[in-house]
């Protein structure tokens, strides 16, 4: 069995996630096509205090960077990436949404049935109905509870 010092695991792991190459001089689409196809998947998060959290990756492993040139690869018609809820928000290759159709297949099961919800959770919809009796309408934003 080979074994590892600490300094040795660290710098495996630090070369695997793609911190052990130098920035390129000029960072544009292939640079960044190339990276996000290491990662697999860039996760996408709502909150961003200091940027979008799918621009943080690729500067952390290619240096500054036009958004620009990200958000052509993800947010147009001819786009390499695409949004999509993998195991969280995230951006994925195209080429790989139809291996993502067992999981669509599985949340459009669970969620077009409505009334299976409903026999699920029983005791948040009593809840939930007496709110809206006792407050009036609410934005979903609004509804505080313990399981949200």
């Amino acid at each position: 069995m080979t074994r590892l010092t600490a300094a040795q695991a660290r710098r495996l792991a630090l070369a695997a996630q793609g911190f052990d190459r130098a920035h390129p001089p000029v960072v544009g689409a292939r640079q960044l096509s190339a990276t996000i196809d290491r990662l697999q998947v860039l996760q996408l998060d709502s909150v961003n205090v200091f940027a979008r959290s799918h621009y943080l990756p690729l500067f952390a492993r290619l240096g500054a960077y036009d958004t620009a040139d990200l958000d052509a690869l993800i947010f147009t018609r001819r786009g390499r990436y695409t949004e999509y809820w993998a195991h969280e928000a995230a951006i994925i290759r195209r080429d790989d949404w139809p291996l993502w159709h067992w999981k669509r297949e599985a949340l459009r099961a669970r969620y077009t049935d409505k009334s299976a919800w409903v026999r699920e959770n029983p005791a948040m919809l009593d809840w939930l109905l007496r709110e809206l009796a006792s407050t009036g309408p609410m934005t979903v934003s609004d509804v505080e509870h313990d399981a949200t």
